[in-house]
């Protein structure tokens, strides 16, 4: 909330206004992003060092923690926490488009859509073109045992 009168870049904005980033406009700036609206990870890696490159206004890269005095402060538990999971979820699992979906990898990536608003998630990912299996005996023995000592009920694999 400004807490004064302001003008920026010829906008005029009165004190007690809320000011919201624009989250999406900010990820699909095509002078940052180049084909924002295509998925493609490795452009936030650099090939020589595979260091996360930043952008002019980050250094990681995107916004998505927000930025200025208001990033969020704990980003750095969150990043850590996002890598812990992805990592034992793909030590775990074996996550493959269905041959019976007749999409490649390229055509299912497209084939996802998405939400618009404040929250944007995938609308109505069709479980019907992937298949989610443990990628061995032993990592389900764990993820078992993880499930029966956490006291939650498992869900049939």
């Amino acid at each position: 909330m400004s807490t004064e009168d302001d003008e920026y870049e010829g906008y005029f904005i009165p004190k007690g206004t809320t000011i919201v980033a624009n989250h999406w406009a900010i990820h699909l700036d095509e002078e940052t992003y180049k084909d924002p609206s295509k998925f493609i990870p490795e452009r936030f890696i650099d090939p020589q060092t595979g260091s996360l490159i930043g952008t002019k206004s980050s250094v990681y890269g995107h916004h998505a923690f927000g930025f200025g005095r208001r990033i969020c402060p704990a980003l750095h538990i969150a990043n850590k926490s996002l890598f812990i999971t992805f990592t034992r979820l793909l030590w775990s699992f074996e996550i493959k488009i269905k041959e019976s979906s007749l999409l490649s990898p390229e055509e299912f990536v497209r084939a996802v859509e998405f939400s618009t608003g404040f929250s944007s998630h995938p609308i109505d990912l069709n479980d019907s073109l992937i298949e989610i299996l443990p990628r061995d005996r032993s990592s389900l023995a764990v993820l078992t045992e993880a499930v029966e000592n956490a006291g939650i009920d498992p869900i049939k694999l």
